[in-house]
């Protein structure tokens, strides 16, 4: 991993993606799908388009440089978007892929069987399947209701969290003398931890704020669980109880890690001051010029394994309408873990099913890591 992974996974096959003549529509929300009246087909799609763009006759184009890699910012691109919208969008600090926007769609759009489709791809995660699928989990016409039911009942997620700190020292200077590491099993709720310095050749830093060491957290967090999408203040609430929890972490375990004495007159806590921040904060207040990140949203929620819910994962070709073909980490792709290797396999499988099933194309491509029970 040379980069981050939006960048080393997703950029390379969104580009090739485009290459191939696939059209992307950003700024779209998938609202519902709807049944034909015998419940065996998926009939038409409710989506809503948030925002307008200045060239709507061209693509939005969504990525941005830095150095050589291309890469996914972590907010729209406004000069694209009309200026109106673009600006509204900043003074109220509007996230449109939360799931609790008060953010108000420009268009409702509704795309039907026969015109705009002949085949459906689900790839939307799991958590966020029960407020779009509401027919499919309802469709008493069709035996496969009961198996929607199942899955989204049995087949677990969970909200995590990740976050990053930007520090002067290196990591020998701060008390690690071995290699670069990944650490797991640590304290809850940041159990895993991970030197990733090899990183800061690939993002721009001016030399009076050069860091020289960074450090990647993560964990599972208590479950807030799935509130209505209009307590539009839930994002902000959940984001300051795991800043909260992130600053406990560093002031009270860190120095387990971290042992050179110059990190803290704390042997346990950190020095706030060994943290890069642009507008040279004081103390804990540094904390801010961070990166941390709560993954709340449906569609951002891990998928798990518990035990007993793999016999619930529908396959690709499973889903019980004649049209409609599933694909992610969620389904049952023979791997069944929550990680991109499980979906690229699911893809790959969706791809098999839908050039024999549809076009009676076979498919050879070995699909490395799939179970051989799943054939």
């Amino acid at each position: 991993m040379q980069s981050g992974m939006a960048e080393v996974v997703i950029t390379p096959l969104y580009e090739v993606l485009k290459r191939r003549g696939v059209k992307f529509k950003f700024f779209h929300v998938a609202k519902q799908l709807h049944l034909d009246k015998d419940q065996q087909s998926i009939a038409s799609i409710t989506l809503a388009r948030q925002v307008n763009l200045k060239n709507p006759e061209q693509e939005y184009q969504p990525l941005i440089k830095v150095k050589d890699i291309r890469c996914w910012p972590s907010e729209p691109l406004y000069n694209q978007i009309v200026d109106e919208e673009a600006q509204k969008l900043q003074d109220k600090e509007i996230n449109l892929e939360s799931y609790w926007t008060p953010w108000q769609n420009v268009e409702k759009i509704t795309l039907t069987k026969g015109d705009d489709f002949d085949i459906v791809l689900l790839g939307i995660p799991i958590a966020a399947l029960p407020s779009i699928c509401g027919e499919l989990l309802h469709a008493k016409k069709n035996p496969v209701h009961q198996k929607w039911q199942d899955m989204l009942t049995q087949v677990k997620t969970v909200t995590t969290q990740g976050g990053q700190i930007w520090l002067k020292p290196t990591l020998p200077q701060l008390g690690w003398q071995k290699s670069s590491h990944v650490l797991g099993a640590y304290i809850e709720p940041l159990d895993v931890y991970a030197d990733m310095s090899e990183l800061i050749v690939r993002e721009n830093w001016p030399s009076e704020h050069y860091p020289y060491s960074v450090a990647y957290f993560t964990g599972v967090i208590a479950d807030p669980g799935i509130p209505p999408h209009t307590e539009y203040d839930f994002p902000a609430k959940a984001q300051k109880i795991v800043e909260q929890q992130a600053i406990y972490f560093l002031n009270n375990y860190i120095g387990h890690l971290w042992a050179n004495p110059i990190h803290s007159k704390n042997p346990q806590g950190l020095n706030w001051d060994l943290l890069v921040d642009f507008q040279n904060r004081q103390g804990v207040e540094r904390f801010k010029a961070q990166y941390w990140r709560i993954n709340i949203n449906p569609s951002e929620r891990y998928v798990l394994s518990v035990p007993g819910s793999t016999k619930y994962r529908l396959k690709t070709d499973k889903s019980g309408f004649d049209n409609l073909y599933l694909t992610g980490d969620w389904i049952n792709n023979g791997y069944n873990s929550g990680c991109v290797e499980a979906t690229v396999m699911s893809a790959m499988q969706a791809t098999r099913a839908i050039l024999h099933q549809c076009f009676h194309i076979k498919y050879t491509k070995k699909i490395i890591g799939e179970w051989d029970s799943w054939l």
